[in-house]
C-alpha cells in the first residue's frame, strides 16, 4: 500500500491510536478498497491498520464487474471485524461477540500486525474533503446506516421509492443483506406529496427559472427538522428565524437551517462516493440532479452564502479526481456539469456575494482554469450561445 513516510515512533502512534479494519478469510484476487484506494488481495492480507479515528470510511470489495461497499466509523484504537461470506462472495460484519473481543485483544497486542496493511495516509486529507458531511444521519436517511453493505443499484430501480416513507418498506428481510441507497426525490414532479402543486402562469415559469423556492421547501421538509411533515408554507429564509426577546428562537432557526444545508450537501457527497467507489448509476443520477438544482437557484445564491461556500469547496474536491481533459474529451466534453457551472457563473458574476463566497468562487474559477484549461470567460460564452437557441415552453400545472 502506497503511504506517507513515517518515522518508527509516528507509525507506532498511529498503530496504537488509529482504528483497525479486520477482513478475515478474503480469497486471493478479490479487489479490496478503503476510501480512495483499491488493492488486489494477497495471501497474507487480514485487513488495514492506522485508520484515522474520525469521520466515516468506506470499505469496498468485489471484482471488475460489481463492487459492494460499507461505511464504518471507528473510535481511537477500535477494531471493526469482518469475515468473508462464501455464499454471497462478499464481506460481512462478524457477529460472534466473543470472537470480536478476542480479535480486538490480538490487534491491541499487535499479534496481527504483520498481516495488516497501513491505511493510505497520502489520501487522508482528500478523503476528508470528499466525505466530511457524510454523517450517520445522512446514511440513515439514505437507508444505509453505518455497517450496512450497499449495492450499486440501477437508474430505474424502484424509481418511485425515493422518499423516506418508502425507504422504511424497502429494507431486506434478512440482516446483513446488501441494500441499495435511496435518496430524497429532487424532482418536484415525482414527489409523492402534493407540496408545491397548483402553480400556474408566471408563478410556474418563475419556479422553473429560479429553483430557490423548491430548494427552500426541500431543506425544510426533507432535510430539516420538519422532515416528518407540516411543511406547507414553511420558510427558513437564508438561515434566520423569528424574533424573540432573548434571541433563542433566532439562534435555533439558524442552527436548524445550517443542519438542513449540511444534510443536503452530505447526501450530495454520499451520492458522489457511491458512484466513484461502487459505480452506482442511481447515485450518479442523484448527484447530477443535486448539482443541477443548486446551480439554478438565483435567490438562494444570495440568501444562503454558507451553503454555496460549502458547495464550491465540495465541487472542487470532486472535480480534482476528474481527468484533465474532462471538458475536452470527445466522450465527456458535452456534459451536464459544464452547463450547470455556466449557469452558476451567470448567476454569480456581478452579484454582491460577500467576501467569503466571492473568494470561494475565485478559487473555483482558478481551479477550473489551471486544472482543465476552462476559463470563466469560456464558461460564460457557452452559456450565452445556448441562450440563442430556440426554447419550447409548455404551460401546465406543476
Amino acid at each position: 500500500m502506497q503511504n506517507l513516510s513515517l518515522s518508527r515512533e509516528e507509525a507506532l502512534e498511529r498503530c496504537q491510536h488509529g482504528g483497525t479494519v479486520l477482513c478475515l478469510d478474503v480469497p486471493q484476487g478479490v479487489e479490496f478498497g478503503i476510501d480512495l484506494r483499491s488493492y488486489t488481495v494477497g495471501p497474507r492480507f487480514r485487513g488495514v491498520k492506522m485508520v484515522p479515528p474520525h469521520g466515516v470510511h468506506m470499505i469496498t470489495c468485489g471484482n471488475e464487474i460489481e463492487q459492494t461497499g460499507v461505511f464504518v466509523s471507528l473510535r481511537p484504537s477500535e477494531t471493526c471485524a469482518m469475515s468473508w461470506d462464501a455464499p454471497t462472495e462478499t464481506l460481512k460484519l462478524l457477529d460472534d461477540a466473543a470472537m470480536r473481543e478476542q480479535l480486538t485483544h490480538a490487534v491491541q497486542r499487535m499479534e496481527l500486525d504483520a498481516f495488516l496493511g497501513p491505511y493510505p495516509l497520502a489520501t487522508e486529507g482528500q478523503w476528508h474533503e470528499l466525505s466530511d458531511l457524510v454523517t450517520e444521519d445522512v446514511l440513515r436517511r439514505a437507508g444505509v446506516p453505518a455497517g450496512t453493505f450497499i449495492m450499486p443499484g440501477g437508474i430505474d430501480d424502484d424509481d418511485e421509492g425515493d422518499d423516506i416513507q418508502a425507504q422504511q418498506h424497502l429494507q431486506p428481510y434478512f440482516d446483513g443483506m446488501a441494500r441499495v441507497a435511496h435518496f430524497v426525490q429532487l424532482d418536484p414532479r415525482k414527489q409523492r406529496t402534493q407540496r408545491g402543486h397548483g402553480r400556474t402562469g408566471a408563478a410556474l415559469s418563475q419556479f422553473h427559472i429560479d429553483r430557490s423556492e423548491w430548494l427552500r421547501e426541500l431543506l425544510a421538509c426533507d432535510y430539516g427538522s420538519e422532515s416528518t411533515g407540516g411543511c406547507r408554507g414553511s420558510s427558513d429564509g437564508g438561515g434566520g428565524g423569528g424574533e424573540k426577546g432573548d434571541g433563542t428562537h433566532v439562534a435555533g432557526s439558524a442552527a436548524a437551517a445550517a443542519a438542513a444545508e449540511a444534510a443536503l450537501l452530505g447526501e450530495l457527497q454520499l451520492a458522489y462516493l457511491l458512484f466513484l467507489r461502487i459505480s452506482s448509476l442511481r447515485a450518479l443520477e442523484h448527484w447530477k440532479a443535486c448539482v443541477h438544482l443548486l446551480c439554478h437557484c438565483e435567490a438562494a445564491l444570495l440568501d444562503r452564502p454558507r451553503l454555496y461556500a460549502r458547495l464550491l469547496r465540495i465541487l472542487r474536491a470532486q472535480l480534482a479526481l476528474a481527468p484533465r481533459d474532462f471538458f475536452e474529451d470527445e466522450l465527456s466534453a458535452d456534459n451536464f456539469l459544464r452547463d450547470a457551472l455556466a449557469n452558476l457563473a451567470e448567476l454569480a458574476v456581478g452579484q454582491p456575494l460577500g467576501p467569503q463566497l466571492e473568494a470561494e468562487f475565485g478559487q473555483l474559477w482558478g481551479f477550473l482554469a489551471t486544472h482543465f484549461g476552462l476559463t470563466l470567460e469560456a464558461l460564460r460564452a457557452g452559456a450565452l450561445d445556448e441562450e440563442d437557441e430556440p426554447v419550447v415552453v409548455v404551460y401546465a400545472d406543476l
